[in-house]
Order: C-alpha cells, then structure tokens, then sequence
C-alpha cells in the first residue's frame, strides 16, 4: 500500500524543512564553538553537553522536580495576576469613576519594560518563593488589565442601550453583553499574559540566583 503526499502537503514539508536549516546551522556553530575552546564552557556549553547534564537530571527525578515546581508558581502568578486585572479592568473599563480614578495611572505604569520591575521587586521582597510569584502576578497583570479594559470600553454602546432597553443591568448586562464582545480582547489578553508569566519566572530565578551569589 502506497502514500503519497498532496502537493499542499508536500509544500508544507517541504517548508518546514527549510525553516530547520537556520536553528541546525545554528546549532552546529554553537557547538563548534563550544568543542575548539572559542567560547569557555561555563559561559557557553556545548548543546550535547547540555543534553547530557539533561538527561542526568532526569534519570535522577531532579528535572522533573524543578518543571514542577515551576509549573505551580507560574500557575499561581498567572491565576492572581489575571484575576485581579480582570476585575480592576472590568471596573476601569465600564464605571465612569473607576475609569477615572484607574485609567491614568495603570496604563502608564504598563508602558515601562516589564523586565525593570524584577530586580526592584527582588531587593524589596527578597527571593523566597512568594516575591517570585508575585513577580509572575505581576507581568500577567498589564496585558490582561489593559486588553479588558480596552475591550469593554471598545463594545458597541448601541448594543448595550439594547439590552437596557430588554431589561437587562447589572450582572445579567454584564454577563450577555460585554462579557460576550470582550472576549476576544481578553483572550489575547490571556495570551500575552501567560508569555510574560514565562518571561518573568525565567527573569526572577536570574535576579534570585545572581543575589544569591552576591550575599554568599
């Protein structure tokens, strides 16, 4: 029995490969680097040797340790970061004096890298597990507060004078109107989020390790 391929099928294979060519060339220097001496081991390893220590660490259980406690203190920034972006950007985005009170301040503080809030955050909480999480929280934040807010403000008003009209207020206006139009917003909201999540507890264990050494 024979398979073959389509040509659209054929394409696509065809241009993953050639997407491969650039990370395995690459590669190769990188370890061609590592193996003549051109970079110190410490500073750059070659990719085998880091698949190597890898592979030790898993044999050991300690890699899988380490992914999982990762996991759970990405998890728990995420999850407090979004929640609380989501009502802040609810209130901001909807009540005219939240959106007054909130509005010029938040998104301001959201232009600044995120990245310069690490080590501030490090020196004044230390580099326990909460102040990591709370770094994590933190970079969820902006883009989840920011992509509510601007999708509430975003929704059709006439959609909204629509279900007033019907009956609708409060939760149940809420719930079947704007939640409905900012979902999109949000979800890529949640998106950019969950990036920045990664972003930051990569950060933070930098900051933490460096700080570390520096006390000792």
């Amino acid at each position: 029995m024979s398979f073959r391929l389509g040509g659209a099928s054929r394409l696509a294979v065809k241009a993953g490969a050639v997407g491969l060519i650039l990370p395995v060339l690459l590669l190769a220097l990188w370890e061609a680097l590592a193996r003549f001496g051109v970079a110190p081991p410490n500073l750059l390893p070659a990719p085998l040797a880091v698949l190597r220590s890898l592979r030790g660490l898993a044999v050991t259980g300690e890699l899988w340790t380490h992914i999982a406690i990762t996991l759970l203190r990405v998890l728990e920034g995420f999850l407090l970061g979004t929640a609380v972006a989501t009502l802040l950007g609810a209130l901001t985005g909807y009540p005219p004096l939240w959106r007054r009170l909130l509005d010029r301040h938040a998104p301001g503080a959201a232009q600044h890298s995120s990245v310069a809030w690490v080590p501030l955050f490090v020196l004044w909480l230390g580099i326990s597990e909460q102040p990591k999480v709370t770094l994590i929280a933190l970079g969820a934040f902006f883009p989840v507060y920011v992509s509510t807010m601007t999708g509430i403000q975003q929704v059709d008003r006439k959609l909204v004078e629509v279900a007033q009209v019907h009956g609708c207020g409060g939760v149940q206006l809420g719930r079947r109107v704007l939640l409905l139009a900012t979902l999109p917003a949000y979800i890529t909201g949640l998106r950019s989020g969950l990036g920045l999540a990664w972003m930051f507890v990569v950060a933070a264990g930098i900051w933490a390790r460096a700080k570390a050494s520096v006390s000792c």
